[in-house]
């Protein structure tokens, strides 16, 4: 067996004898190897039948033949891979925060962002879906020892703007030894085109803030990371995100993006708020009895359609490239954020 998934399994062998005639049952075990190889211990994707192997294990026949064989019926004992073995414990909860101050990728806490696919066809990580003490997590299988495999996170059909919030959460667990691992983060953003314009990055290692501690303390990880610590660029259209890890089978929770709590004008629009007409055509008035400082507009699907600093009590938003539909307007007042729908004809 040859290990093509990223778990970490060494090559395993084993030898059984046919005597020649006829159908056959052969059961083959990999608790040990044979041939100089090690015991199976990972996820495995391949699986090669040898024909002309000694029945004494210990070599070749000489010369080789040519041997027709028919085989049938392949299955295999579902076991538990070295390194799968789930937490016991849930991931620590979140804290409870207003929703208009969270995006949650994935989370039991928040309500998470809709559009979001999990693995992809460009990547190269497993991944599935678990329950740990009744919470759900995610499974991934990346690489380990000096390999890394990614996994991708696609959303670029719901695309959106992460420029308000301030940090990035992500729970992980493994039993892999930490030592010289690394668990990188990136997000791409899209700048309102259709591929990558630039990356904002992170990479958690031994020696990072926060870091991948060593020794692993069998714990779930907690990192908490400002968005002022990752590479620098402008965060307005995100379209995809990308873990590349070398930590083998990780479970991972908890992932969203936060702020402060900021009051929610939005209720009893304290600041006296107002869109017209309603529905907009062409034009889409904004007004506030305060400076209102800037304004974005979403679709149903989330992504961002638009996104203009105003400075001003007073403004007037061209609308007119919008689609005929129903629109979310949110705004900035005084560090507090309010938003109100409109309908665009």
């Amino acid at each position: 067996m040859e290990d093509k998934l990223g778990g970490g399994g060494a090559p395993s062998t084993n030898t059984q004898n046919h005597d020649g005639t006829g159908w056959k049952t052969l059961i083959f075990t990999f608790t040990s190897g044979s041939d100089g190889t090690a015991t199976a211990n990972g996820l495995y994707s391949r699986v090669a039948f040898f024909p002309n192997r000694k029945s004494t294990d210990d070599g070749w026949i000489d010369p080789i033949v040519d041997i027709t064989i028919y085989i049938d019926n392949i299955k295999a004992v579902k076991g538990v891979p070295a390194g799968s073995t789930p937490p016991s414990t849930a991931a620590p909860t979140p804290p409870t925060r207003n929703a208009w101050d969270v995006l949650s990728l994935f989370s039991n806490a928040y309500t998470d962002k809709s559009g979001i696919t999990w693995g992809t066809s460009w990547d190269t990580a497993d991944i599935v879906d678990e329950k740990v003490a009744g919470d759900d997590v995610k499974k991934v299988s990346f690489a380990s020892g000096q390999n890394a495999t990614h996994l991708g996170v696609d959303y670029s059909t719901s695309s959106f703007d992460a420029s308000i919030y301030t940090h990035f959460h992500i729970d992980l667990w493994t039993e892999t030894a930490t030592l010289d691992k690394s668990f990188n983060l990136k997000f791409s953003d899209w700048a309102g085109g259709t591929a990558e314009d630039h990356a904002i990055e992170f990479s958690a290692t031994n020696a990072s803030s926060p870091n991948i501690p060593n020794p692993n303390p069998g714990t779930w990880i907690s990192l908490d990371i400002p968005f002022s610590d990752w590479t620098t660029g402008a965060r307005n259209d995100l379209a995809q995100f990308v873990i590349t890890s070398n930590l083998g089978v990780t479970y991972i929770d908890n992932i969203y993006m936060y702020r402060a709590a900021t009051a929610n004008v939005d209720k009893n629009n304290l600041l006296n708020v107002s869109l017209s007409p309603s529905p907009a055509i062409n034009d889409l008035r904004i007004s506030a009895q305060d400076l209102i400082e800037n304004v974005s507009i979403y679709n149903v699907l989330g992504k961002t359609v638009l996104n203009t600093s105003i400075n001003k009590k007073e403004d007037v938003i061209d609308v007119s490239n919008l689609n005929t539909g129903i629109y979310i307007l949110k705004y900035t007042i005084r560090n507090a954020v309010g938003t109100m729908k409109f309908v665009k004809e």
